[in-house]
């Protein structure tokens, strides 16, 4: 087994944290990119990226290697989620989970994510394909590492002494035991203890094992019958040098050992603590260590650093048990330290760090964290804002729309106070907030919003910012979804303008782009148009993604829609299997993507005549809408409104109106009364009441 370590220079940092790279070995040729993401000073915390060059896993070292580093990242591709399955994940993934390192996913695509999270459980993750992807990962890095800030907090005010641990490398697992029963006698928990798998890849050993002998306040010899052989390292080397530095030396019987072997390699040796005595083990540790190293309660601050220092393992291994409940204890005091726990825990539970996603204890946390803030600083501050931000994207991630709103707006109105109307932070929440109304159908809401922070960035950033190409194509879809499909050729214009120059004509986003248009263009009856920019949009994924990729299947299935406008029902039907065989393999079959083909194809076949299975598709399609969306959302009421068409063209007028009668309840609300497509199911009631 070789594992491969990548810095951003040439030489690996002193004791620098690491990530741990997973991919699929199709795209290992890939992987550089991503790394290269990793590493950028865009990503804001150095670290070291290590990864196995083949296949060929020793259990033991790629355990060793995945509790060395800070996180586990995994790139989520077409050709990773081809390969898993429920009981077929990579090795290095599966050891990672139960190592409990925490993982971090990347998705090649956004709509990667739905099909990752049906096989392994709900996971915080970034897409690559996201406009703000360099804005995410920057957070998910300072989430997964500790910032210098941090780590130098700990170095200085979280531990009460520093012990070094000898041991034979074939007794780790005696290590970590040990480590664990010392941590867990009555006042040790905030005793570091350092051994050699806090060694930095790739430089001297030697020197950092000696360096940290002379550092620590204590020599703990880990005693097992491996130790009693002449010739190993810890006899020739480490034991001599504590020696001559003079150290407290505390041997600890982990396994009964003879200690006449033992005597011999070791003069004047005496083991009288054992391991599985946790009486006699804390008695002599309180004899021996200074009384500064015991520390019955930690005040809020040492419980918020130790917290920190066990989740991230820095100067202690990594627990997370241990760290949550530091964190918590932390949270219960009050002063900085205690807001700092608490937005600890919250993105822990958020991004499901080490533990699985669990919205409901993040808001608990964001809550606290909350009456943390509006006690420190008071109910109109910036920092108080960004934790109502913070609660409003914990309600967003839930689809608690309302909520996401009402605390948006408490931070709306903080930072147009403090900050003024053009300043970045209110920018980012008019545009959240826009968002919300879009998901909600509050079309005009989500206008107002995004204009609000259009302006802002167009100052701030520029008119040929991607951040600004990002907020115009959100503004062409809330026009295309009003209907008003000109407002939205307009805008995706000039995100198309700002992508092409900044990103190329070979990018992801400039097909994302031209596709947005052809869509439009569709919708307009310009179906030679339509076709064009999709064929534009299919050359960019089809070489650049592949062509058993999400975005290559959505082209695919645009395409159809096109045909079938044209009444080309064979060569719609062709396009609608390719992209459904591409997202069903990729997506799993209860995405909204393939509940808009099952639509589709629904569509086809009510033209063809071929009702029954029109139906069918049409109950798939709603089967997944309501799940997804819930009963009230414009997209079930699409397929309400296909379903009452197929019952109209049946004569089942009973059924139709049924509905037909959804539909329009749905669409008054969301859309309004002088929609298109509300006003087109008034003509087709009033049609059936006619024939009635």
């Amino acid at each position: 087994m070789n594992i491969i370590r990548k810095a951003r220079g040439t030489e690996i940092p002193h004791r620098v944290q690491g990530l741990f790279f997973c991919c699929d070995t199709r795209n290992a040729g890939d992987k550089d990119k991503l790394i290269a993401d990793l590493l950028s000073m865009d990503a804001g915390m150095d670290c070291v990226v290590s990864y196995l060059e083949t296949q060929d896993i020793d259990r033991e070292l790629l355990q060793n290697e995945l509790r060395e580093n800070q996180a586990f990242v995994l790139w989520i591709t077409v050709e990773l989620l081809q390969s898993m399955t429920a009981d077929n994940f990579p090795a290095e993934y599966l050891m990672a989970k139960e190592l409990r390192v925490p993982v971090m996913p990347i998705a090649d695509n956004g709509e990667l994510f739905p099909r990752f999270t049906e096989l392994a459980g709900a996971v915080h993750g970034i897409a690559m394909s996201d406009g703000e992807y360099r804005t995410k990962l920057k957070a998910q890095m300072e989430s997964f590492l500790a910032s210098e800030e941090i780590i130098k907090e700990i170095q200085e005010k979280a531990f009460t002494a520093e012990v070094f641990l000898s041991y034979r490398k074939m007794d780790i697992h005696e290590a970590r035991r040990f480590m664990k029963v010392f941590h867990d006698l009555e006042g040790f928990e905030a005793v570091s203890i350092w051994y050699d798998n806090f060694l930095t890849a790739g430089r001297n050993f030697d020197y950092e094992i000696k360096e940290s002998i002379t550092k620590s306040d204590a020599f703990i010899l880990l005693v097992t019958p491996n130790l009693a052989t002449e010739g190993n390292y810890v006899q020739t080397t480490e034991y001599p040098f504590a020696q001559q530095k003079d150290k407290l030396i505390i041997p600890v019987e982990a396994v009964t050992t003879d200690q006449s072997g033992l005597t011999a390699l070791f003069p004047g040796i005496e083991c009288t603590a054992n391991m599985n005595d946790n009486t006699v083990l804390h008695n002599i540790f309180r004899e021996k260590l200074s009384e500064s190293a015991y520390l019955k309660q930690p005040d809020t601050e040492r419980a918020y650093l130790l917290g920190m220092a066990y989740q991230k393992g820095f100067g202690v291994e990594r627990d997370f048990d241990r760290a949550i409940r530091l964190l918590a204890m932390a949270s219960e005091g009050s002063g900085i330290s205690a807001l700092r726990a608490a937005k600890q825990l919250a993105n822990i539970y958020k991004d499901g760090i080490g533990i699985g996603v669990d919205y409901d204890k993040a808001l608990h946390w964001r809550k606290r964290a909350v009456d943390h803030s509006e006690q420190i600083y008071g109910k109109e501050h910036p920092a108080t804002a960004t934790t109502y931000n913070n609660m409003a994207a914990v309600y967003h991630y839930k689809g608690s729309y309302d909520r996401a709103l009402e605390f948006y707006e408490k931070a709306l109105t903080i930072f147009e106070k403090v900050h003024g109307k053009e300043h970045p932070a209110t920018a980012t929440t008019y545009s959240n907030m826009a968002l919300v109304y879009h998901y909600q159908g509050i079309y005009d809401r989500a206008l107002d919003f995004h204009e609000k922070a259009l302006t802002i960035k167009g100052k701030i950033l520029g008119q040929e910012h991607p951040d600004t190409a990002t907020t115009y194509s959100n503004m062409a879809g809330v026009y295309k979804a009003k209907g008003s499909y000109d407002k939205a050729l307009d805008f995706y214009e000039k995100a198309l303008a700002i992508s092409e120059k900044v990103q190329g004509k070979e990018h992801p986003d400039t097909a994302t782009t031209y596709n947005n248009m052809a869509v439009v263009y569709c919708d307009q009856g310009s179906y030679s148009k339509a076709l064009d920019f999709y064929e534009k949009a299919l050359a960019i994924v089809e070489k650049v993604l592949g062509k058993e990729h999400p975005h290559t299947a959505t082209t695919y299935s645009n395409m159809a829609v096109v045909y079938n406008r044209q009444g080309n029902y064979v060569r719609a039907l062709d396009f609608h299997e390719k992209a459904l065989s591409i997202m069903e393999k990729v997506l799993g079959k209860e995405h909204p993507a393939i509940a808009t083909t099952y639509n589709n194809i629904a569509e086809i076949y009510h033209y063809q005549r071929s009702y029954g299975k029109a139906l069918d598709f049409c109950e798939k399609a709603l089967s997944t809408m309501e799940k997804v969306f819930g009963k009230e959302h414009p997209y079930t009421a699409t397929t309400y409104n296909n379903m009452a068409k197929v019952f109209q063209k049946q004569g089942n007028y009973d059924k139709a109106l049924e509905y037909y009668s959804k539909a329009l309840a749905i669409y008054e609300k969301t859309l309004g009364k002088e929609h298109p497509t509300t006003i087109a199911i008034y003509k087709n009631i009033a049609e059936i009441s006619g024939n009635q």
